[in-house]
């Protein structure tokens, strides 16, 4: 992406119900300066939280290693939790 391009706004035009539009305008009194801004900081939130979800997923992974999942892998789970069920109901 050229550097000229990168803080360059593009506009977005949004339909929204009678209720959400007047819950936006009531979110935007006080803490935002237009909705425009409310809307940013929606996105913003929005691609932090799924980077971070992202992250902790590879961390997981990382972790406990990748398993390959596989019919085998399916039919070990299921007798896995067979046996969970089982063992709880003798309990």
């Amino acid at each position: 992406m050229a550097e000229q391009e990168k803080g360059k706004m593009e506009t977005m035009n949004i339909s929204l119900p009678r209720e959400l539009a007047e819950f936006v305008a009531k979110r935007v009194e006080g803490q935002f300066g237009n909705r425009s801004e409310y809307f940013r900081h929606l996105v913003r939130e929005d691609a932090e939280k799924r980077s971070r979800f992202e992250q902790l997923i590879r961390e997981g992974l990382d972790e406990t290693g990748a398993t390959e999942v596989t019919p085998e892998f399916w039919e070990a789970m299921k007798a896995r939790v067979a046996e969970r069920l089982t063992q709880r109901k003798s309990a």
